[in-house]
């Protein structure tokens, strides 16, 4: 039959024997191709894919992804939180009531409404035997910028400044120590104890009891420091003035608290739990209206009244 087909073909399409048989062949590779995927489907069954191992693969690339997701998110909260309290710092509101840095704890300064970078270095400074002399000087501590110091100024327990004595141009300088009046509201204590019977710790005493005063205002009030006897007051009063345009550091009601009140010397803790009570009962207080208050004696309100205020101040 094959070689009937030979014949024919050659008869036909005009091949050799050889051209034939390739032609054949060609027909037979184009018949497979043409129908083997009709064949392969009814023979093989198509085998189901296993992708349960790409499906862990891809789990796992997703929760991978999800934990860098919350990394980021968390990161980026925190930073907007550390910014927030950045922002919160320097916006810090400041609540200011009479007080002596030298004195005041860390309560207090924290009510003062400063932040607790700047508390911990006042209390470092303080820590390391450094003393805020005047005023300004709490201006340099790190942190309390001018603003700050503006608001505080005029509640700080201390005096302005130090007057120092000038020294004229070619002026020899006299090695033999001079005693000569000074102003007690501005002494140090280099000055008071070159004055006949106070030492280092009666003058640091001294110091002490002004600035939780506010300043003397009278010769009189150098009986109530503890541990000076009556010739070294008599040697205080004769070696020492006070300026008549002094004015003492006062405390302002508008704004002071039980803790603020009951540390100056002339109020009691109970008398100053009364005071701030009284005050926030009346809301058109005057500095006279402490009068009206009953436990409080005529001649503690004549000492009490130089060192209190009430104003609007900010």
């Amino acid at each position: 039959m094959y070689r009937t087909i030979i014949k024919l073909i050659q008869s036909r399409l005009n091949f050799s024997h050889r051209e034939a048989n390739g032609f054949i062949i060609i027909l037979v590779i184009m018949l497979v191709a043409l129908f083997s995927p009709l064949i392969s489907q009814h023979f093989w069954q198509i085998q189901n894919l296993d992708t349960s191992k790409d499906q862990i693969i891809l789990e796992k690339s997703r929760a991978e992804l999800s934990h860098i997701s919350l990394q980021e998110s968390r990161s980026k909260s925190n930073y907007n939180r550390t910014y927030v309290q950045q922002i919160s710092e320097k916006s810090t509101i400041i609540n200011p009531f009479s007080f002596n840095p030298n004195e005041a704890s860390k309560d207090d300064l924290l009510k003062l409404g400063l932040t607790p970078k700047v508390v911990n270095n006042i209390l470092k400074f303080r820590g390391k035997k450094g003393t805020f002399k005047i005023k300004k000087d709490l201006s340099k501590i790190y942190g309390i910028d001018s603003t700050t110091y503006k608001k505080l100024e005029n509640y700080i327990l201390l005096p302005d400044y130090f007057s120092k004595p000038l020294q004229a141009k070619n002026q020899t300088i006299v090695t033999k120590t001079i005693i000569s009046k000074v102003d007690i509201n501005l002494a140090d204590t280099t000055q008071l104890i070159q004055l006949k019977g106070i030492g280092s710790k009666l003058a640091a005493r001294i110091i002490k009891y002004r600035n939780k005063l506010g300043g003397f205002i009278n010769a009189d009030q150098y009986k109530e420091v503890y541990g000076l006897d009556s010739n070294t007051i008599i040697e205080l009063k004769s070696k020492t003035f006070i300026s008549n345009d002094f004015i003492p550091s006062k405390i302002n009601l508008k704004y002071a608290t039980i803790e603020n009140l009951k540390k100056h010397p002339y109020i009691a803790p109970k008398e100053a739990m009364i005071i701030v009570n009284y005050i926030s009962q009346h809301p058109n207080f005057q500095i006279n209206d402490l009068n009206e208050i009953k436990i409080l004696e005529k001649e503690k309100i004549s000492k009490i009244s130089a060192y209190l205020t009430f104003e609007n101040k900010p």
